[in-house]
């Protein structure tokens, strides 16, 4: 998932995983800078991100931009919940 620690719907589904869940479990790259709420990381300008959260999916590197339940990324993704 690309997000940003200052976009709500990003923490909304952090929150969904739990605690650190999602940067244990899950990839996970922060798009914003600290102390910079307009600037994006560089990483985030390659890939073309422009909303957050986004979603990158494989094999096919679908993209989806929007806040996902644990059961559909489940689906998606075929990771079984536990």
């Amino acid at each position: 998932m690309y997000g940003a620690y200052w976009c709500p719907h990003c923490q909304e589904q952090k929150e969904k995983f739990g605690a650190s869940a999602l940067e244990d479990y899950g990839p996970y790259v922060e798009c914003g800078i600290k102390g910079d709420l307009h600037g994006v990381a560089q990483v985030c300008k390659d890939e073309g991100i422009k909303h957050y959260p986004t979603w990158q999916f494989p094999p096919t590197g679908e993209r989806v931009e929007r806040i996902f339940s644990l059961e559909e990324l489940s689906d998606r993704t075929g990771c079984a919940l536990p």
